[in-house]
């Protein structure tokens, strides 16, 4: 694939034969230089953040600690 044709793979099936243009996009617009759209994280649940610290952080390291720290949430009733 070459920058000047974006969505085209060349392809050959034996090495001594000779390359094939394939087209890879199902649309033909195709933006260079462009950034798709960013998306924004969801939050988790209060129920999903009290199951990481724990079950999942017990597992980690202490490398991970600040990522595993105590959720600021109570914690739901089952």
């Amino acid at each position: 694939m070459t920058s000047d044709k974006p969505g085209i793979v060349y392809v050959r099936r034996y090495a001594s034969d000779a390359e094939e243009a394939v087209k890879i996009l199902k649309k033909d617009s195709f933006v260079l230089n462009g950034m798709p759209p960013q998306l924004e994280p969801l939050d988790l649940s209060a129920e999903r953040q009290w199951y990481l610290h724990d079950e999942i952080a017990p597992l980690c390291n202490s490398l991970c600690a600040s990522t595993c720290t105590r959720p600021d949430v109570p914690k739901p009733t089952k």
